[in-house]
């Protein structure tokens, strides 16, 4: 169990947030998907694509086109 601080200000809010899909995929046949790991390299590299771009979130889809997670969501 862990508790840190809301990193969002009312203004974020009020603003709301931007998501995108990512171009990359999860691999949902990989023996890994049901595992939790430590592997955050696309996630990271994703994350500073959206910033760079000028959105909050990018989410992800699977090979099948369904939605399984945002880079931090």
């Amino acid at each position: 169990w862990s508790c840190r601080e809301n990193p969002y200000t009312p203004a974020d809010y009020e603003r709301g947030f931007v998501l995108r899909t990512s171009p990359v995929r999860r691999n949902e046949t990989s023996p890994l998907t049901w595992h939790k790991t430590l592997c955050y390299g696309e996630n990271i590299l994703e994350k500073r694509r959206a910033a760079a771009q000028g959105f909050d979130e990018p989410v992800f889809l699977n090979s099948r086109g369904q939605l399984t997670e945002g880079a931090v969501t």
